[in-house]
């Protein structure tokens, strides 16, 4: 199975590689895939998105759920 492949649809267990908190996207290692498969840049969802925003990140190496819907 590719990388594109095992990333475009489904859902995956995966690790914070690294966080961007300007964009709150972040990098998650899916070590089932291989020690090196890292995705790219990957939205955080967040409650309330207008002025009412929440906001708050995960750290380095917790463990996420994602969620690919294959759009892009």
């Amino acid at each position: 199975m590719s990388r594109s492949d095992a990333l475009s649809v489904g859902f995956r267990v995966g690790f914070i590689s690294s966080i961007n908190p300007t964009k709150h996207t972040a990098k998650v290692k899916f070590p089932d895939l291989g020690e090196d498969v890292v995705s790219h840049d990957l939205q955080i969802l967040r409650r309330r998105s207008r002025g009412d925003r929440e906001y708050w990140m995960y750290d380095e190496g917790e463990e996420v759920w994602c969620f690919f819907v294959g759009h892009g």
